[in-house]
This record gives structure tokens, sequence and C-alpha cells, in this order.
């Protein structure tokens, strides 16, 4: 099992690290299948990967399951991969039943090192400025990877109204360097080409000693040749800011 796993990851670590990226991400899939293995065979997949100069910053949890059993794998999976977050599933409308069990893993989280985040997304409890900070102040301690392209997606400025002029600064702790356009042309663009504004969220972040994390999130079709497009153009706004 190690070794296929090693395999998948392998074209896609030698993909990330031509690009001048050594941190990645997991996704819900990977998390997933990766919580399967037991601690030895998680050590040896730590250990291969730093030999291949890359760490995990975050892992993410599968969407389906009971929330806090799943965040509970999740954290012993990023415990045993040197991460230090999770990232909740997409949060439905039946989240209110796990929100209280879960308030309390945010602090066990906590004492472990590791944070619990959630994703701004359209149809979801967090999909806008408004619902985004109603739900994280019954949380405490609950933070906010930030993507803006989702915050487009729903008519928001993510810059202008959405961060500089409300109360989500503080809850972030990750930017997703998505990009992409208003309701009725809800598409995703490269990084700089939308309207999202990525590029002045990546400014300020940065203006402010900002030390968590940007996170290139490859969104819609694409494969290699689309991911190596995206780092592309987030190197070009770091380079022109």
């Amino acid at each position: 099992m190690l070794a296929r796993a090693l395999q998948r990851l392998e074209e896609a670590v030698v993909a990330v690290t031509d690009q001048g990226i050594h941190t990645l991400e997991f996704g819900p899939r990977l998390s997933g299948e990766l919580a399967a293995f037991d601690p030895e065979n998680l050590a040896a997949l730590r250990e291969a990967l730093a030999s291949m100069d890359v760490r995990v910053s975050a892992v993410t949890c599968p969407p389906d399951g009971h929330v806090p059993d799943v965040v509970s794998r999740m954290a012993q999976l990023c415990a045993a991969l040197g991460a230090t977050k999770v990232i909740l599933p997409p949060l439905e409308r039946q989240w209110g039943e796990a929100e209280t069990t879960v308030l309390g893993l945010i602090v066990e989280l906590q004492q472990q090192g590791i944070e619990l985040l959630c994703e701004n997304r359209p149809g979801t409890l967090v999909d806008s400025k408004a619902s985004c900070e109603m739900f994280l102040s019954r949380l405490p301690g609950l933070r906010l990877a930030f993507n803006p392209a989702h915050f487009a997606h729903m008519g928001e400025n993510p810059f202008l109204r959405v961060y500089y002029k409300g109360r989500l600064k503080k809850h972030v702790v990750q930017l997703y360097v998505t990009d992409g356009c208003r309701p009725g042309a809800e598409a995703f663009t490269l990084p700089g080409q939308g309207q999202a504004e990525v590029k002045e969220l990546m400014s300020i972040l940065r203006c402010r000693g900002f030390d968590g994390v940007f996170c290139l999130k490859l969104s819609g079709e694409g494969g290699k040749q689309a991911f190596i497009r995206q780092c592309k153009a987030f190197w070009h706004l770091l380079e022109t800011m």
C-alpha cells in the first residue's frame, strides 16, 4: 500500500518542486486513503517526503462520515505527517448537529498545535462575508481558509469589502490563490486575471507580516500544464507587487 501511495505521489511532487514549491496540502481523497495507513507506514511516508525536500502543511477531511469522527482521524493523520492544519469538509446544512462536538475538538487540536480550518464555498454555511463572520463567531478558534474566487462567485468584493472592511482578517490563516468571475460567469481564471482581487489580498497580507499559507489550488479542468500556468501567474503576481 505504501509503495503504491509513494508512486502516485512522486509525479505530483516532482511537478510541484519543479515550480519552486516544497509544501503540500493533501486533498480529501488522498487524506482519506492515508488515514487508513498504520503509524509505521505513515512515518515512512513522512520520511520519504522529507527526502524529496517536501513537507505537508494541511490535510483535508473527506466529505463523508460523521464530522467529529472524521476530524479526529484527520488530526491523527496531521500529527503523523507533521502537518499543522486540518481542513473541514464543505459545511452543509446538517452541520449544526456536529457544532458542539467540533467546538470541543478545536480545543483538543489547539493543544496539539493543530488548527482547524473551514473554506468559504457557495451554497454552504460559509458562502458570504456575513455568514462567515456569524459562523466563525460561534466557534472560537476555528480559522478560515480564504478562497477569494468563491467570494467573487457570490458577488462579493474579496479585498475591498470582505477582507479590508470586514472582521474576517483575524481568522484568516490560509489564502487560496484562486481567481474567478462574478455571478453570471462563475468561471475560474488564472491568478490576477479575474475579479477576486487576489493580488491586493496577497499584497496586504505580506505587508502585515502574514505568517500563514498561500496555497495554489487548481480549480476546474486542467492537469499538469494547467498547474504550471497557475504557478507562473502566481510568481508573476509576486514579482510585480
